[in-house]
């Protein structure tokens, strides 16, 4: 069981090591459920005959709060908490198959900040799906919003969703789905406008690194061939490579190209490393979202990281969320898909209570648009080179 009890005793220390000093509020008693299972009036009972009496409250909502009134109330005394009812709260339905319940855990946390920084009543509530069923094929609420954890190979299935409900997809760009209704919103990343930025910056032939079997390295490496005008070569590799003699060794032709990394950050890393030993160093490496990671400079030694250009959202929050997400180990500026969710209900939740926006981001359409930044690695991390655009007041 994975409940938080968050006795919010906190103090300039507590966040010492975070990037900012603590903006957050002193005691107070939340009671967080983070868990992806639904518990039913039996597993409710378990946690009252095992003491586990926060777990009990954590998964208490207004559907079976009548069956367990009494110890309800009697905790509602003991530890000072505030009523469930009548409070109308806020409520998301987080949707996503058994392959990726890791990323609902993250997105369930993001969103859990977001709602604490309002100071709102919410309820966030985690559907796992087995894999082998389309998001097309269950049924939905229509009054709330609903957030699908859909990957590319999944996006087909959202053009036949039912229109009476309300859809945010983070995962994925609105270009990636041929056909979608007014219900369905997208915050996924623009990779088109990013890759664009990063092959203004070079001047040099395109030598383009990706995994040959997944579908987002190859959708990157499809755009950078639609828009380059100088020579492009492709150099296809297997999760399985370790070793890339095969393309580094006598290739003369690397030394005078641009390398773009359609690579998550491991092979990147792979690739990186072994340029050295076969003496390439080439003029310029260039990658998009994929690769903008801390991890990098765990992975990757800093001679080798000499001349990478990231391309990336530059996300702006308020101190507080972050504060919040850090105690959640959530990391907002790293973590877009985190970002994006909160992007997202944060343009709901304006619309939805009339209530002003805490996040710049705006829909253009039905998908969020973020401006793209430019950073370059050094020796300790990020350093911009190309700002995102500031061109909207007021926060």
């Amino acid at each position: 069981m994975r409940s938080l009890v968050a006795a919010l005793f906190i103090s300039i220390t507590l966040l010492a090591g975070a990037r900012v000093l603590s903006p957050l509020p002193l005691p107070s008693l939340t009671i967080i459920n983070l868990d992806t299972y639904q518990c039913d009036n039996y597993c409710l009972e378990e946690f009252l005959q095992n003491e586990q009496y926060f777990s009990f409250l954590a998964h208490l909502d207004k559907d079976n709060i009548e069956d367990f009134k009494p110890q309800y109330q009697n905790f509602l005394s003991l530890f000072h908490l505030k009523p469930i009812l009548p409070i109308q709260h806020m409520a998301i339905h987080l949707y996503c198959h058994k392959r990726t319940r890791s990323i609902c855990n993250h997105l369930a946390k993001a969103a859990t900040s977001y709602y604490l920084h309002r100071k709102v009543p919410f309820a966030i509530n985690t559907h796992i799906i087995e894999n082998n069923i389309t998001f097309d094929s269950i049924s939905y609420e229509t009054d709330a919003l609903n957030i699908l954890i859909a990957t590319y190979s999944e996006s087909n299935s959202l053009s036949n969703l039912p229109q009476d409900a309300r859809f945010f997809i983070p995962t994925l760009h609105a270009s990636s789905i041929s056909q979608s209704g007014d219900n369905l919103y997208f915050g996924g990343i623009d990779y088109k406008a990013q890759i664009d930025e990063l092959l203004q910056l070079s001047q040099y032939n395109l030598a383009i690194f990706y995994l040959k079997n997944s579908m987002l390295s190859s959708y990157l490496t499809k755009i950078a061939q639609e828009n380059y005008d100088k020579a492009i070569k492709l150099y296809p590799v297997d999760k399985a490579y370790s070793n890339l003699k095969q393309y580094l060794q006598n290739n003369e032709d690397l030394n005078a190209s641009a390398l773009l990394l359609n690579t998550p950050p491991i092979k990147t890393s792979l690739i990186l490393s072994q340029l050295p030993l076969y003496a390439i160093e080439p003029p310029m490496k260039l990658s998009t979202q994929i690769n903008f990671t801390p991890k990098l400079f765990s992975l990757i030694q800093s001679e080798n990281r000499k001349e990478l250009y990231i391309a990336h959202i530059a996300p702006s929050y308020p101190k507080a969320i972050d504060a919040y997400a850090a105690m959640l180990h959530e990391d907002l500026f790293y973590s877009w898909l985190d970002y994006t969710t909160i992007v997202g209900i944060d343009n709901f939740f304006a619309i939805t209570q009339n209530a002003p926006k805490k996040l710049r981001e705006d829909f253009t359409g039905n998908q969020l648009r973020f401006d793209t930044q430019i950073s370059k690695t050094t020796a300790f991390g990020f350093e911009t080179v190309q700002k995102a655009l500031e061109n909207r007041e007021g926060f």
